[in-house]
């Protein structure tokens, strides 16, 4: 028997549903304490001790010899679970129409490494948790051993993984899926032949375009209810509304240029939303003072979501994120002689010169934002340790894109090491400081740095991936004197 503790809770038995098993996890990552998804020897024994202080050495080693069954070291949250309920851990059943899509598309052979990057893409699956770097690692853990394909007995174990990595039930998820018109409708991108291309002449029921087309009126009315409904998914509007407030420069409405800085400012213009398609869209609702107030601001904001094909929550979510105007910082000329006699510079001694520059550079900084999110990846990032050292720190600017032209990792160095301390680490209140001179440094506001750091979910995690390539005990691929040989050892036996 283990010894008395959390994880000796007399589980055995029972049925473990999603909603226990995502509170599971959020529990198992109160016990991660150095962030990486596992648990270490060190780690196992805090949470015993906390449990039965006085459980010993011995009893946390066989214990930890005990969960760890793959023997890599450590516990992962499979590990675990499986321990605690001494059963296989169960996955939601793949719905119908996911798995009737997954078959039309891999056919029976199976999903590929790529096919699932392209599923996640069509489904919106990546976000801060669930990252395009992190799909690889879980179709890995997900592929049955031996195997370079998942097939559809095993998505639903990979569905699994990826609604824990997302923090998400299974369901939601497979509700998330089949939402996604790109893919439940879209083209054929499986690994098997294409079909034919379609011959037939123009105006037969095959081969006919536009009118002629053979989906009835019933067919696209349907698909364009369907599309509808996914788009027209909304939260509260209060947070779009203080955004907007903040871009209005005259009380209450905006004109045709404030809103094509406010869709650019919150990251709405892209490939499928042009500048020229928001003056577009609204020329179609404003006034004829040719301004518009929030109660047209939302429905302009509905167009623009089913122009994206994207629900219109996630529309309020990037405004709402939006501190307000971006704010462009000019680079300062050089002064002139003349500039400089007429300013009093030339008697201005260097402590009155350091503290006018330092007053400056503040005022360009502009508002900060809270440093909350900033916490978040400065602890997932220094891993328990307090603080960074100087690798964690290049790391972190390298991750979130804090490194530009002009601020490469020398200039990182020369900033992180006017806020070191004794064991050459950053606090994070002084980690505060280092991005307040970086963005000095980058001549942009500190809520801009603020967003790259504090959007990012942490260190990514790495996995290498083996190509394929082929044995030498494979017979097709012999040529020239490898093949004569093996025709004559195959004659002689």
């Amino acid at each position: 028997m283990p010894p008395a503790g959390v994880l000796a809770s007399g589980a055995m038995g029972v049925k473990l549903t999603s909603a226990k098993r995502l509170a599971l996890q959020c529990k198992f990552r109160e016990y991660d304490a150095s962030g990486d998804g596992k648990l270490n020897h060190e780690e196992l024994k805090r949470v015993l001790t906390a449990g039965n202080p006085d459980v010993t050495d011995a009893e946390v080693a066989r214990l930890f010899r005990m969960v760890d069954r793959n023997r890599d070291g450590s516990i992962d949250f499979d590990e675990f679970v499986d321990f605690i309920f001494d059963q296989e851990i169960p996955f939601e059943p793949t719905p119908p129409e996911i798995a009737a899509r997954f078959t039309e598309l891999f056919g029976e052979e199976g999903m590929d490494t790529a096919g699932w990057q392209q599923i996640c893409s069509d489904c919106r699956l990546f976000d801060v948790r669930f990252r395009q770097v992190d799909a690889a690692p879980l179709f890995a853990k997900a592929r049955p051993r031996g195997k370079k394909r998942i097939a559809l007995a095993h998505l639903d174990k990979l569905l699994g993984y990826a609604a824990d990595k997302k923090g998400m039930l299974p369901s939601q998820l497979h509700e998330q899926m089949l939402r996604s018109r790109k893919f439940m409708h879209g083209g054929n991108r499986g690994t098997s032949p294409e079909p034919a291309l379609n011959r037939s002449p123009p105006g037969t029921a095959n081969g006919s375009r536009g009118r002629s087309s053979s989906k009835g009126p019933a067919e696209r009315r349907s698909r364009s209810s369907s599309k509808e409904q996914a788009t027209e998914e909304e939260d509260d509007w209060g947070a779009v509304e203080a955004t907007f407030a903040t871009f209005c420069r005259q009380a209450g409405s905006m004109d045709r240029s404030e809103i094509v800085k406010l869709c650019d400012d919150c990251g709405l213009l892209e490939k499928d939303l042009r500048k020229a398609d928001v003056e577009i869209m609204f020329s179609g609702v404003m006034t004829q003072q040719k301004r518009i107030d929030f109660s047209m601001f939302r429905d302009l904001m509905r167009t623009v979501a089913r122009r994206k094909s994207i629900p219109v929550r996630e529309v309020q979510w990037k405004i709402a994120c939006c501190n307000g105007p971006r704010r462009n910082v000019a680079t300062p000329l050089a002064p002139t002689a003349e500039s400089r006699a007429t300013a009093g510079l030339s008697g201005e001694g260097a402590d009155a010169r350091r503290e006018r520059i330092k007053a400056g550079n503040d005022c360009e900084l502009g508002e900060e934002m809270g440093w909350k999110w900033v916490k978040g990846t400065f602890d997932a990032f220094a891993e328990g340790a307090g603080g960074l050292d100087g690798s964690r720190f290049q790391k972190l600017c390298d991750t979130c894109g804090l490194l530009a032209k002009g601020f490469g990792k020398t200039e990182a160095d020369v900033v992180f090491s006017k806020y070191i301390n004794k064991q050459r680490q950053v606090t994070f209140e002084k980690f505060k400081d280092v991005l307040r001179d970086i963005a000095r440094k980058r001549q942009m506001p500190i809520v801009e740095v603020q967003k790259l750091v504090g959007y990012n979910s942490g260190p990514p995690e790495l996995e290498s991936q083996a190509e394929e390539v082929r044995l030498h005990d494979d017979v097709t691929s012999y040529t020239g004197a490898a093949m004569a040989k093996h025709m004559e050892l195959r004659a002689g036996s």
